[in-house]
C-alpha cells in the first residue's frame, strides 16, 4: 500500500528518462517534469549506462513506465520534492495532533503556522487518493 512516492513540491521536479543506449556517448534521453501530486512506484528493472550511472524503472501514475536516472530521484528526495506515502501519512498524523493541541489551547499564532501545513499535506493526500 505504501510503495508509492508522491511529488510534494509545487514546482514539481525534473527527471531524466532513458530511451536507449549502452554508454554515455550513444544514449538517448529526454527530460520530463513530474508535477505536484504525481506519484510513482519504483519497479524491478534497472540499467547501468557506462559513464552515466544507474537508471531505474519507475511506473508513473500507474500508467507510464520509464527508466529514470537514479541521480534524479536521489536529488528530488534530498531536496524534499518527493515523499513516500509513509512519510506523508506520518506528517499528517503529527500535524493533526498539533492542530488539535493548538485548538484546545486557543493559540491563534500557532494555529496560523500549523493550519496551512496541514491543509497542504491533506491536499496532497487527497490528490493521491483521487488519482489512484
Amino acid at each position: 500500500m505504501y510503495e508509492y512516492h508522491i511529488v510534494s513540491s509545487d514546482a514539481g521536479f525534473n527527471i531524466t528518462c532513458l530511451y536507449y543506449g549502452n554508454n554515455k556517448e550513444n544514449m538517448v534521453t529526454r527530460d520530463q517534469i513530474l508535477g505536484f501530486g504525481d506519484y510513482f512506484m519504483i519497479g524491478h528493472g534497472f540499467k547501468y549506462i557506462k559513464k552515466a550511472g544507474w537508471f531505474i524503472e519507475i511506473i508513473i501514475n500507474k500508467m507510464k513506465t520509464e527508466y529514470v536516472s537514479l541521480d534524479s530521484i536521489e536529488k528530488a528526495v534530498f531536496l524534499g520534492a518527493v515523499k513516500s506515502m509513509v512519510e506523508l501519512e506520518f506528517e499528517l498524523s503529527i500535524l493533526r495532533h498539533q492542530l488539535d493541541k493548538v485548538l484546545k489551547t486557543r493559540n491563534i499564532e500557532e494555529f496560523f503556522v500549523i493550519a496551512p501545513k496541514y491543509v497542504g499535506a491533506n491536499l496532497l493526500m487527497k490528490t493521491y487518493v483521487t488519482n489512484s
